[in-house]
């Protein structure tokens, strides 16, 4: 009953904290379009409202109904899963051999009532070698999405090798699923690059993975797999956007504006040769006049593989919205004349949530220099909602073609208004001290006359 009065609150009152706007005073706006069905809506902000924004905080945006009143509406981070790390799930595995001649293979496996391998053996004659890793996921139910290996080599070893993956449910039976996959392990000053994640297309369920083991690597031997399920919630998409330089210092330092406030979470480089390696130094800041601080300083690389290219992860950091942005490299001489890579920029887009109080449809209408912070309790109401378990009542929305409302215009601000109120006061002040000193010097010319 409480939650229900709550609602109904939120639904029917005026937002008396919010001055009344237009869409005159705004450069952009979408439809929202809605089932009609719901009090409660939420829509992910497209890119274009980071783009258009005056504003670091967003706040120069409303949500309009038909009749053109501001409805509340509160900005949140989407709901994300536990860390990718945590979903890894370590499987049994198991190394299998075959005559260096290419003969048959000589393993045996025993497995028990649940399907599960007890036991690999391999036949011992010498001239005998790794030629593949049989991997037990029957104790895994999800169909698995990537495979991690971890492997043990000797010191200084390097290479670059391709791999192939099969999958099987009864140990006879064997479907490539993979052809041809990359795996390496390459030193670049005190760096190691590692590339030992392999993907599998589509997310396949199996009960065992083979993976076949080239004679390069006799000398490395995969002590631990790791493979992760696809989970059933969906991850939240990450909005990537692409910069490039629109400087380069002789120093070896590329600068970059990404011109708007985006919540960027994930950095990395897109290198303009196909094959490059370079120790980057990458630094931030919110303006034109700030300091520079660091973001993150590590090892980027690109290299060519059997199975396409190598790339180095994009970099996790802290989200931050700071415009300006300099890629510093150690390369002697810094980067040649139109060569420094481009800058990419990750982020996960916020989302709304407003009250569907009044007629649809309703108006997103964002770019103003002319509008203020709206303050609207809707957080109070989610929060309330979450806690009762009653988080489903939000409902999705969808969003229109952006359109022009008053266009460029609006991200100018108004002329400052002049002061009349005190333009008035002052004036009465001076007729005021005007009638005070006539009237003093009256009283001394009649004081100077009558003496």
């Amino acid at each position: 009953m409480r939650r229900a009065f709550a609602l109904a609150t939120f639904v029917v009152v005026p937002a008396l904290v919010m001055a009344q706007v237009s869409t005159k005073d705004f450069a952009r706006g979408a439809e929202i379009r809605t089932d009609g069905g719901g009090s409660l809506y939420r829509i992910e902000l497209p890119d274009e409202v980071y783009d258009t924004s005056t504003r670091v905080d967003l706040a120069d945006m409303r949500v309009l109904n038909a009749t053109g009143e501001t409805v509340p509406y509160t900005l949140r981070e989407v709901p994300r899963s536990a860390s990718p790390e945590s979903a890894w799930r370590l499987v049994p595995s198991f190394p299998m051999s075959e005559a260096e001649s290419g003969a048959a293979a000589r393993t045996h496996v025993k497995v028990g009532a649940d399907g599960a391998v007890l036991e690999v053996t391999n036949d011992r004659k010498s001239g005998r070698s790794t030629t593949a890793y049989l991997v037990d996921a029957t104790g895994l139910t999800d169909p698995i999405s990537r495979m991690s290996l971890i492997w043990e080599a000797a010191p200084g070893a390097t290479f670059l090798v391709p791999v192939s993956v099969s999958a099987s449910d009864d140990l006879n039976s064997w479907r490539t699923i993979v052809p041809s996959a990359a795996i390496a392990q390459l030193r670049r000053d005190t760096f190691m690059l590692t590339q030992n994640e392999i993907e599998l297309p589509g997310a396949q369920r199996a009960k065992y993975f083979r993976i076949s083991w080239p004679r390069e690597l006799a000398a490395v031997t995969v002590k631990s797999v790791r493979l992760r399920p696809r989970t059933n919630a969906a991850e939240p998409e990450i909005h990537w956007r692409t910069v490039s330089a629109e400087r380069v210092d002789p120093v070896g330092t590329a600068q970059y504006d990404t011109h708007a406030f985006l919540p960027i979470e994930y950095l990395d480089l897109e290198f303009a040769d196909p094959i490059d390696t370079d120790l980057i130094t990458i630094r931030s800041r919110p303006a034109s006049t700030s300091p520079w601080e660091l973001s993150h300083s590590g090892l980027f690389y690109v290299l060519q593989g059997p199975g396409g290219p190598i790339r180095s992860p994009y970099v996790h950091i802290g989200r931050t919205t700071e415009r300006y942005w300099t890629v510093e490299t150690t390369r002697e001489g810094g980067w040649k004349q139109n060569r420094a890579p481009r800058l990419k920029v990750g982020w996960h887009p916020h989302e709304l949530v407003f009250v569907a109080r009044g007629p649809a449809p309703y108006t997103l209408a964002y770019g103003s220099g002319r509008v203020g912070p709206a303050d609207a309790p809707v957080g109070e109401l989610l929060a309330s909602l979450s806690q009762a378990g009653d988080g489903a009542q939000v409902r999705v929305a969808t969003l229109g073609q952006p359109r022009s409302l008053s266009g460029a215009d609006a991200l100018e601000p108004l002329p400052t208004p002049l002061p009349w109120k005190r333009i008035v006061l002052w004036a009465v002040l001076i007729v005021a001290v005007g009638a005070l000193a006539f009237v003093a010097a009256r009283l001394l010319r009649e004081t100077k006359n009558a003496t």
